[in-house]
């Protein structure tokens, strides 16, 4: 059993391959980001769970909602909506018909996942903290 340079060439070949196409994804999710989008498709996903803003006149408002797609190439997502159900903001319901797209950059930061509850056949998301949220 010999040093096998045939083996060893193919090894570093692919090393190469495979740091320009890493480099390749990095730079262009990097291009994205510089092209004025604060946030990237890598940031969030279908299923994420995020504090978004939207701000009403003078006032900013900030509410919990799922991610169900999104869309790089216009920035947004499509998030339905989560209403706060208890004064310490820890627990939320889905408002089914509150959907809408929302810019990359109105999301505020992503939560953490939710452990849900069904009480008398109703879906809730409890928060381990509170969440920052100011409803209308």
């Amino acid at each position: 059993m010999g040093f096998n340079r045939t083996k060893y060439e193919a090894k570093q070949n692919k090393k190469r391959v495979e740091e320009i196409i890493h480099q390749f994804y990095e730079d262009d999710n990097n291009s994205r980001c510089a092209a004025g989008k604060k946030e990237c498709i890598t940031r969030y996903g279908s299923g994420d769970y995020v504090l978004v803003k939207l701000i009403m006149g003078r006032k900013e408002y900030r509410y919990a909602a799922i991610c169900s797609k999104y869309d790089d190439d216009e920035g947004e997502l499509t998030v339905t909506f989560l209403k706060v159900c208890n004064e310490d903001g820890t627990e939320f319901k889905i408002n089914d018909n509150d959907i809408a797209d929302v810019p990359y950059e109105d999301v505020i930061e992503k939560l953490p996942i939710p452990n849900l509850i069904v009480k008398r056949g109703t879906v809730f998301y409890k928060f381990k903290t509170p969440v920052s949220v100011y409803e209308k």
